[in-house]
């Protein structure tokens, strides 16, 4: 027998700021684009580029993190799933959106205060004091 993986792994740039919601569950969540770039070669040697972006959202302290200090342009670590929910729109349109669940995050690329040591101690400490809570969260907790 083997065994199925749905693992998923970027390093990109936020798209925007963080968008908090809190869930029909009461957890907290935030939802943010990541941008992934890709550049080559082609054949003739002209120099070509592609951008991918990619939904992610993240639950619970995590999510409080990520709004503090996660912001439009800054350099992320993203490792989690894909799921895809679906939902009617108010048409009856069937609407489907693939995210990647995050179940760990890490900061990169400096902060506010670029280069104060004192704050990028203060963010890694708060960062490595959240675990990610791994309870079960349900596409239904989303709730929209």
């Amino acid at each position: 027998n083997y065994m199925d993986l749905n693992k998923v792994q970027l390093i990109g740039r936020l798209t925007k700021n963080p968008e908090v919601k809190q869930t029909q569950a009461g957890k907290t969540m935030a939802m943010f684009s990541v941008a992934t770039g890709k550049s080559w070669k082609n054949e003739a040697g002209e120099k070509k580029e592609k951008t991918e972006f990619h939904n992610v959202v993240v639950f619970g302290k995590v999510a409080d993190v990520v709004n503090m200090y996660c912001k439009k342009g800054k350099q992320v670590y993203v490792e989690g799933e894909l799921r895809t929910r679906s939902w009617d729109d108010p048409q009856g349109k069937k609407n489907y959106r693939t995210e990647v669940i995050v179940s760990n995050v890490i900061l990169l690329g400096g902060f506010e205060k670029q280069g104060d040591p004192q704050q990028v101690q203060e963010v890694q400490q708060h960062v490595q004091s959240v675990q990610v809570e791994q309870d079960a969260i349900s596409v239904e907790d989303i709730g929209f």
